[in-house]
């Protein structure tokens, strides 16, 4: 029965410690994007403006049908 439960143990710890160090990562990462002046700090922050151009199949058809009727 100890050896069941210091493996279950130690692998809870073990994966408790990889998920902590991982969101610290991402907090660590963030910060250091926040900190510069880029188009990536821009997108976080919600400054850009305009929007994304859909595409494929039925925007195209679509748009080749509005340029046939012209």
């Amino acid at each position: 029965m100890k050896c069941y439960i210091w493996s279950i143990d130690l692998y809870c710890n073990e994966t408790w410690i990889h998920a902590t160090h991982n969101k610290g990562m991402k907090a660590n990462w963030i910060g250091h994007v926040l900190r510069m002046d880029c188009l990536l700090k821009h997108v976080v922050e919600g400054e850009v403006e305009g929007k994304a151009e859909a595409t494929g199949r039925r925007v195209r058809r679509h748009k080749q049908l509005l340029e046939d009727l012209k």
